[in-house]
């Protein structure tokens, strides 16, 4: 299987970042921090999504997830955690929306690890 898209995605923002946040240290920018914040955050999400991504390669992704309604299956989750991490890859770092997006993604993140740990 390959990997996902969105971890595709989510690792080019990433080295994106990693470039402004070089010339911002050296420019001095005050905006470097912020850089470094949203870094840091996409590299929970990529670290998420990989832990996801192996529980589906390993099998784990047919087991229907317990919260009733929200998702039917593991697949579904992790379809819905792609979905966001491209939003939030797109999104402009300063948008309103950004740190909701975040914070559902890595709500959905912990959900998906709680399942892994539940069926290993």
């Amino acid at each position: 299987m390959a990997e996902p898209v969105s971890l595709e995605v989510v690792t080019k923002r990433m080295g994106q970042l990693v470039r402004e946040y070089d010339t911002a240290i050296r420019r001095r920018d005050v905006h470097a921090p912020v850089v470094l914040e949203e870094i840091a955050q996409l590299s929970v999400v990529r670290d998420e999504l990989k832990k996801v991504g192996s529980q589906v390669k390993l099998g784990h992704g047919s087991r229907p997830i317990p919260a009733p309604g929200e998702f039917p299956t593991i697949e579904a989750l992790f379809r819905r955690m792609e979905t966001l991490a491209r939003q939030i890859a797109e999104m402009p770092r300063e948008h309103p929306k950004r740190h909701n997006i975040v914070n559902e993604l890595t709500g959905l993140a912990m959900i998906a690890d709680s399942l892994a740990k539940k069926t290993e």
